[in-house]
Parts: structure tokens; C-alpha cells; sequence
């Protein structure tokens, strides 16, 4: 489907998407079979169900295989140079640009519960979200409101609505699926950089409902992507006056959030909830954000982690071992801090880490913790010095490690590696001599 990037008459081609839609449209029972286990499922109909699902499947493939093309070449052409494919400009915000990818979108989301995922799918989800990105009418904001508000028809709302005032009528609609809501949060974390204040906060707003409810799990661990990419966009950056100018409101905004986000990771920082890797990812780029607004945030992220350890003890032996998995999971949660901090919170911070490792906390409530989990603490603190603190905490890392490595366990001497020590401290003492 060749599109002139001088002079592109868009019409066809929204007329293309718009069948596409249509016919999406009557797979609206994906969102119901999405909210069902297989054992909901009566037996007979069953082999029913999974040819309905490789239809939409089916389906879903034309689509993009279409969409992936048109959106290829959209997104070079100028939106003034293309022939209008919906009302003029001053009756609607949208450009025949923006319906393309608003229309798009909306049936890829009607189709989300497919479960299908290839490469030309992430293409055209892109395509379109850059498209909508780049519109200078304000199409990422309306976009991302409509979600928030839920004026939305499978997690996106209808071009030809944007703009237009809520009505009860757009808000009668029955709860968005799982896989609809995960994809509006998608939508969301991809188009936090060009957002307004005022959108950024109704795009918090929608994306808090879900931060604390590990079940279902895709919309769960979309809002965290969302909330992660909220505090990787309005993080001041050093040296960048422009982005401190433009998004001044965001970045305050986005500063005030870190204490509340902090917390929302401890409490979600069981094995039930986020993985280790998450929470590690996720906390540090938090302490990240803070640390580039204030030494102070960063610390308060860094005494909320402490504060965690030092609360009291189990006394029933089931519930002992699980706080001690959980504490486990904080210690190493703080040791993953150590590359993001401020340089001036680096000694603090370690020396806090070497009280844990000595089990000697001023907080006697603090647990003792077993050869392996010292083992685990003291492998965390090594990759962080080692791989990524940055040059201007590199010195301060090497040298607080070599005066206090003998506060771990010897590399090597861990349960069952007693015969490797000798050659994994060559192998630590070559690593260290590179830095």
C-alpha cells in the first residue's frame, strides 16, 4: 500500500482500519473469556473456545500486517501535506494522522485478550503511539485522559470523541478486562514524556488504582511499567536547563510522588507480589529520580528500606521463615541502591549496608541471617561496585570495599564451594584492579 510522503490521501486507508475495527468489534467476548480460568469453561465447550480464539487470531495477524505497513509510512509524512481523511482541523482536534493511529490502536486493543505477539504487532502499537506522540494538537493528552476517565472503548477512546465532553451514556460500560486494562497502561507509559501537568496527573491517578493488586498480573506489572516510566521521564537531568524549563511543573509534580511510591514498593516488596528483580529494577530508579531532586528524598527512599528491617520479629516458625525471605529481599533491594545514589549519600549508605552484613544494626530487632543470605548481600554490593556505580563513586566504592570486604563471607568459602575460594579472589582481585 504505497503512500506518497509529498501528497498522501489518508481516506482509503482509515477506511481499510475502520472495517478492520468493525469486525474487531464483535470480539468483544475476549474480554469476558479473559476474565475465565480454562476450569470455568464447560468441557464440551472447550475445542469451541479455542477455534473462536484461532480465528481472532487470524484476525489479529491481517490487521497488522496492514496496520504495520500504513503506520510504516504515516509516520513520514507531513501532517500538513496529507489530504484531510476526517473533519477539518477547527471541528476536531484529531489530524488524519492521529485517526489512523487512534482507530489502530482502538482495535488492537478489542483484540489484546489474543494473546499473540509478533514482531510486526509491536511495530504498528509503536508506530501509532509515535504518531499520536508527535501531534501538536494535544492527541497524547486527550488519549491518555480518556483512558483515566474511562470514556474508553477497549482501553482506547474513539477518535471522533476526543475533545468532546463526557456523557453518561460513554461512561455505561462494563469493567475493562485484564488484557484491555494492561493495554491502556501501555499506552500510558509510552506517552508519559509528552504529556502535560495536568494529564500527567490524571495518568497517575489511573495508574495508582492498580499498583497494590498482584492479581490479575498483567495490569499489575503494566502500572508499575507506567509509574517506572513517570519517574525515568520527569527526573531532573543534570546539565539539561531546557528539560528543567519545559517540564518544570512535571518534574515537582513527578518529586512529590516519591515518598508515596517508595512505600507502595516495600509494602508490594513480598515474594507474592513483585519479583526480586522488579523490586530491585524499580527502587532503584526511584532512589535514581529522588537523588536528582534532592539528597534528602533520596535518603528518605533509602531510611523507608531501613525502617522495614528494623520492624519486630515473627514468633510463629511458618510466618519466621517467610519475614526472613522478605527481609532478605529488602537487603538486596538496598544494596541495588548503591549505583543510583548521590555521591554524598554513597559512605552512608555502606556503612549501613556493612551494619547489616555484621548483623550489628544500632536496632537489635534487626535479623540474623544465614551464610547464604550473606553470601547473596555480599554478591549484590560486589556487582554494584563493580559494574555500576558511576566514575565520580567509583573511588569511594573500591576503597569502603577493600576495607570492609572481611565483614562477608570469603568468595568461595560459601556452603559447598569451599575447594573454589582461591580462584574466585583472583578472579575479584583482577575485576577490582580494572577499575
Amino acid at each position: 500500500m504505497p503512500l506518497s510522503t509529498s501528497k498522501a490521501d489518508l481516506s482509503p486507508v482509515q477506511i481499510v482500519l475502520n472495517i478492520f475495527d468493525e469486525v474487531a468489534a464483535h470480539a468483544d467476548l475476549l474480554a469476558l473469556l479473559d476474565s475465565k480460568s480454562n476450569d470455568d469453561i464447560a468441557p464440551s465447550a472447550r475445542p469451541v473456545i479455542t477455534d473462536f480464539f484461532t480465528v481472532v487470531k487470524t484476525l489479529l495477524f491481517c490487521i497488522v500486517m496492514v496496520a504495520d505497513a500504513v503506520m510504516a509510512h504515516v509516520v513520514y509524512v507531513r501532517p500538513g501535506s496529507a489530504i484531510a481523511a476526517s473533519p477539518a482541523p477547527s471541528t476536531t482536534p484529531t489530524s488524519p494522522h492521529t485517526a489512523l493511529a487512534f482507530t489502530l490502536l482502538r482495535t488492537l486493543a478489542r483484540l489484546s485478550p489474543a494473546k499473540a505477539t509478533f514482531p510486526e504487532l509491536a511495530r504498528a502499537f509503536y508506530a501509532a503511539l509515535d504518531v499520536i506522540a508527535a501531534d501538536d494538537r494535544g492527541a497524547a493528552d486527550a488519549l491518555v485522559r480518556g483512558i483515566a476517565r474511562g470514556i474508553v472503548i477497549g482501553g482506547v477512546e474513539r477518535a471522533d470523541d476526543l475533545g468532546k465532553p463526557a456523557t453518561s451514556s460513554s461512561r455505561q460500560m462494563s469493567p475493562a478486562s485484564p488484557s484491555h486494562t494492561a493495554f491502556a497502561l501501555s499506552c500510558v507509559e509510552q506517552l508519559v514524556p509528552v504529556l502535560s501537568l495536568g494529564a500527567v496527573e490524571e495518568a497517575w491517578g489511573f495508574v495508582a488504582q492498580f499498583l497494590s493488586s498482584p492479581t490479575p498480573r498483567a495490569p499489575y506489572e503494566a502500572a508499575h511499567s507506567a509509574a517506572l516510566a513517570l519517574f525515568d521521564a520527569y527526573a531532573p537531568a543534570e546539565g539539561d536547563v531546557n528539560k528543567r524549563e519545559e517540564k518544570a511543573e512535571q518534574i515537582a509534580y513527578v518529586a512529590r510522588l516519591v515518598p508515596y511510591y517508595a512505600q507502595c514498593l516495600i509494602e508490594n516488596s513480598s515474594p507474592s507480589h513483585l519479583s526480586l528483580a522488579q523490586l530491585r529494577h524499580a527502587y532503584a530508579m526511584v532512589v535514581r529520580c529522588a537523588g536528582a531532586h534532592d539528597d534528602a528524598l533520596a535518603m528518605y527512599c533509602v531510611q523507608a528500606l531501613l525502617d522495614a528491617l528494623c520492624e519486630g520479629e515473627a514468633s510463629e516458625v511458618g510466618t519466621m521463615q517467610r519475614e526472613a525471605v522478605h527481609k532478605q529481599r529488602l537487603r538486596l533491594t538496598l544494596a541495588s541502591t548503591i549505583s543510583s545514589l548521590p555521591t554524598s549519600l554513597l559512605p552512608q549508605v555502606l556503612d549501613e549496608l556493612r551494619k547489616l552484613a555484621m548483623h550489628s544494626s544500632d536496632d537489635s530487632s534487626v535479623t540474623t541471617f544465614t551464610i547464604e543470605e550473606r553470601v547473596a548481600l555480599r554478591d549484590a554490593i560486589f556487582e554494584e561496585i563493580t559494574e555500576k556505580v558511576g566514575n565520580a563513586g567509583k573511588e569511594i566504592a573500591v576503597r569502603w570495599w577493600y576495607a570492609n570486604r572481611d565483614v562477608f563471607p570469603p568468595v568461595g568459602l560459601e556452603k559447598g564451594k569451599g575447594a573454589e575460594g582461591k580462584g574466585k579472589g583472583k578472579e575479584e582481585n583482577k575485576l577490582l584492579a580494572q577499575l
